[in-house]
């Protein structure tokens, strides 16, 4: 049965509205592989975090082992086991298959450079505001002279959060499927989802979500979007 909310059980009803949009199905096996990088990057910002804890407590200087620091704070093939290295090696292998559907559904189907990717359940756009961070700082600031000019007499304030809106919301366009695959397994929303859906299938063969592809429309304003509730 179809969750509602989820992206395939509405499109349908709404899709001479909208943008294009495609789906594939998201492999057991593959939704394991985001949680696993997801928890792999994590384990590497506690890490840095610690270290440079650590290094602050000693009174080491922000100068000192540069050469080192990167090494020390991320995770290394060359120290895994045989058994990890296998282990790693499939989720290397899940990540890049779920990337080539995203090129072929952006090659084939759209024939498009940009695309906006996401689950069925939500998008992955808390990576705004994490590991998209500059990339965010870099589209606020030029969404900002932009509007400058679009509209001079609003107030700057109005014209702050136009700018945060936009550029939130563009640093979500991908260009490939390993642009869309690095932001769902860095993203914790795509880890809460995976997990919770994984967490309440009762059994391998019901597990179902899909990766929903949408052609982007680079003349969207979103600052005009506005969310409502169908009732009755």
């Amino acid at each position: 049965v179809k969750d509602p909310i989820d992206v395939e059980a509405w499109y349908d009803h709404i899709k001479t509205d909208t943008f294009d949009t495609k789906w594939f199905e998201l492999t057991l096996q593959e939704s394991q592989a985001i949680i696993a990088a997801y928890n792999i990057y994590r384990y590497s910002e506690m890490r840095e975090k610690l270290v440079k804890q650590e290094k602050a407590k000693s009174g080491e200087g922000s100068t000192n082992n540069n050469n080192n620091s990167n090494n020390s704070t991320t995770l290394n093939e060359n120290n895994f086991n045989k058994e990890e290295q296998e282990q790693f090696d499939k989720i290397k292998s899940s990540l890049q298959s779920i990337a080539d559907k995203i090129d072929k559904v952006m090659q084939d189907d759209f024939k498009t450079k940009y695309a906006f990717v996401r689950l069925s359940t939500r998008s992955a756009k808390d990576i705004a505001l994490k590991s998209r961070l500059e990339t965010t700082k870099s589209l606020y600031h030029s969404e900002l002279s932009d509007l400058k000019l679009e509209y001079p007499t609003t107030p700057l304030v109005d014209r702050q959060i136009m700018a945060l809106i936009r550029s939130t919301i563009k640093c979500l366009c991908v260009t490939s499927g390993q642009d869309a695959v690095s932001d769902l397994c860095h993203s914790e929303r795509i880890y809460q989802d995976l997990s919770s859906r994984i967490l309440n299938t009762s059994s391998q063969s019901d597990y179902s979500i899909q990766v929903i592809v949408r052609n982007w429309n680079i003349s969207l304003a979103p600052e005009l979007e506005f969310r409502g509730f169908v009732y009755q």
